[in-house]
Order: C-alpha cells, then structure tokens, then sequence
C-alpha cells in the first residue's frame, strides 16, 4: 500500500529557504505570518482565493435528524460551519497529470 508523503510547515518553510537561498528563520516567520493571516481571515467569514492554486470558503452545514435509542424521539443536531478547499482546474489539472498513477488507482476504487 501506498503511503501519503505529509509535509509540514516547516518541511514548507525550509524549502522555500533552500530554494531563495534564505535564511530558515525568516522564512518560517513568513511562513508562519501567511497562515495566521489566512486563518483570521477565514475566522471573520472572509473568503480567500489563491488564483491559481485554490480557493477556501465556508458553507452551513444543515443539521441531520436521528432517532434517539432510548426515547425513540426524532431529534436534530444543530448547523454547523464548515470549510471547503476548491482546487483550482490548473492545480486539479497539473496533479491528474502529474500524481502517482497508483495513488489515483487506489482512491478511485475506494469511491
């Protein structure tokens, strides 16, 4: 089986250093200042779009209806946020062309 190669964001971070020939420190602050700012604003409702990567939203999740086991009442839970990553056709294009074939192979028949 495959496993999934997970970056962090320091993995992101010392990259982005080896590649600008910076040093790690200012760039994991950099690093560290974009996802703050990007979570503040997805904390205030705001909508980012990262043209050419992806876009990040939120949406109302509606609550769902169940049946309690012990009283046999209907009951609901309550709406919740969630939050929706949207890859852009370029990103969506460049990882089908570009993905390990096993990887697509294995989450297609999970489906």
């Amino acid at each position: 089986m495959n496993e999934i190669n997970t970056k962090t964001k320091e993995d992101i971070s010392r990259l982005i250093a080896s590649i600008l020939s910076k040093p790690f420190e200012e760039v994991e602050a950099v690093v560290e200042g974009t996802f703050a700012v990007m979570q503040s604003l997805l904390v205030q409702g705001d909508r980012i779009e990262i043209r050419g990567f992806a876009s990040l939203n939120h949406y109302l999740k509606p609550g769902q209806k169940y049946r309690d086991i012990d009283s046999k009442e209907m009951r609901s839970t309550p709406p919740r946020l969630g939050l929706k990553f949207k890859p852009s056709k370029k990103l969506e294009g460049d990882y089908q062309t570009y993905a390990p074939t096993t990887r697509r192979l294995n989450s297609a028949k999970s489906v």
